[in-house]
């Protein structure tokens, strides 16, 4: 059997599109954008991670580069915060000197007058996934008599506020769950 080499340029130019790839899957968290970015379909990058191993391990630090970015960018604007433009009346509002012109930039442009606001909700879901202690939690324990094994069904139903309930001892609710 004869083993034919690629010619160097192919190899070269596939190194080239496994980079592209790495640098889109960094960026957007996903190996769409890696085949988008290397002009490639997605199995074409499936195939390379199960040939090549040190591409498969690009894709791992890749994505948990990515992961790292998304972290903190959330921190950054739950905690550090970030500028939102001042508008009044559907238009923007500029920073004043004393005597009431106009502050200008280095290019001689209004400056845009901004506030700093801070994202209570990002924050929260940070510290759910950095500390145990902000998780929600939620259990049921469902023991028979004395604290022994449960030795008969539970019947559980989950009812709109205000809706009336049948006794448990009627037939099944026929309606779809999904109208809930």
């Amino acid at each position: 059997m004869t083993v034919v080499e690629q010619p160097s340029h192919r190899k070269y130019n596939r190194d080239v599109e496994k980079l592209a790839a790495l640098a889109g899957i960094r960026h957007m968290g996903t190996i769409a954008e890696g085949a988008r970015r290397a002009n490639r379909v997605r199995d074409t990058i499936r195939t390379w991670r199960v040939s090549d191993p040190d591409f498969d391990e690009g894709v791992h630090m890749a994505l948990q580069d990515y992961r790292d970015s998304l972290s903190e960018e959330i921190t950054r604007r739950g905690r550090d915060g970030y500028e939102e433009a001042v508008v009044h009346q559907g238009r923007l509002c500029y920073r004043l000197e004393a005597d009431g012109s106009f502050l200008l930039n280095d290019d001689f442009e209004p400056v845009v007058l901004t506030i700093k606001r801070h994202s209570d909700r990002l924050l929260e879901l940070n510290a759910k996934a950095f500390d145990e202690r902000y998780r929600d939690r939620s259990s049921l324990e469902v023991t028979g008599q004395d604290g022994g094994a449960l030795t008969q069904a539970i019947t559980v139903q989950f009812v709109r506020p205000g809706e009336q309930t049948d006794s448990p001892d009627t037939e099944e609710d026929e309606r779809d769950p999904l109208d809930y």
